[in-house]
């Protein structure tokens, strides 16, 4: 797929589309791999991100191992379209490797001061029911009471 046919298929995630124009670019957009699926990483308007989301869904795991850590920056705002399926999403990523890219999120968000970010990230370890002695250095599941909910 050229990146000029992606671009077209992103503009009709279009939350204003028509339905079925909506679903027949996720069907097509499934067919996303490698550096690719970076173009459904909250491409465009906000508009376009519920579906992008329910499109990486549908790739699912392993297919979307290669944007695991654009997936958690994705969870920024829990409010931001398309957060609550990128956290269903990974929670279907094993327990091992999400551990690996959630630590770099973790420090991230607290360089950052993103109490928000970590509130997202520490529900997110909750769900995928991560603990502390899964991480190497158990100061980065300390890091989620940062969080500011």
């Amino acid at each position: 797929m050229t990146k000029n046919e992606i671009q077209k298929l992103i503009s009709d995630l279009d939350s204003n589309a028509e339905a079925l124009v909506q679903q027949a670019a996720i069907q097509r957009l499934c067919q996303l791999q490698g550096a690719d699926l970076n173009s459904l990483i909250m491409p465009g308007s906000k508009r376009n991100w519920e579906n992008a989301a329910k499109a990486l869904s549908r790739i699912g795991y392993p297919g979307i191992s290669p944007v695991i850590s654009n997936l958690l920056e994705w969870l920024q705002d829990p409010n931001w379209p398309g957060a609550d399926t990128v956290e269903s999403l990974l929670c279907s990523v094993p327990k091992a490797e999400l551990v690996s890219r959630l630590s770099i999120s973790i420090a991230h968000a607290v360089a950052e001061a993103d109490y928000m970010w970590l509130g997202s990230l520490k529900r997110l370890a909750s769900r995928a029911k991560i603990v502390r002695g899964d991480f190497i250095d158990g100061n980065d599941y300390d890091s989620l009471s940062l969080a500011d909910w």
